[in-house]
């Protein structure tokens, strides 16, 4: 019969570091978008008028530009995190399960990108 240190058995039950920081990656990114999601809402409700320079001029401010900015990368950030372990859980071939959440890291990456060139774009227009 195999004696059993504690020490080993707690190192196998232990999360790894990287389920750790995907866990606290996807917590702060939720407090992250807790604080800038009803702020922007908050922020175009109150700009007074739905004409598209106005809200160009809104977005035009360094100020502005650099929440939204941070909100394109959580929200995208946040949404990578979610997906990466949605296709954990439920994608069982392991091969499939790597090409998955390259994908999606991919896709993320992309749409980030994507936003915050468009708004660099919308920002610098004449």
């Amino acid at each position: 019969m195999r004696t059993v240190r504690a020490s080993e058995d707690l190192a196998r039950l232990a999360p790894s570091r990287a389920a750790v920081g995907g866990w606290l990656g996807q917590r702060l990114s939720a407090v992250a978008l807790l604080i800038l999601v009803p702020w922007v809402v908050f922020s175009l409700a109150t700009i007074g008028s739905a004409e598209p320079e106005a809200l160009r001029a809104w977005v035009a401010h360094p100020g502005h530009a650099t929440v939204l900015a941070g909100l394109f990368l959580a929200a995208y950030y946040h949404a990578a995190l979610g997906l990466e372990v949605v296709i954990q859980d439920y994608v069982h071939p392991e091969h499939l399960v790597a090409l998955l959440i390259l994908g999606v890291r991919l896709a993320a990456l992309a749409g980030a990108l994507s936003a915050v060139a468009a708004l660099v774009w919308l920002v610098t227009l004449p």
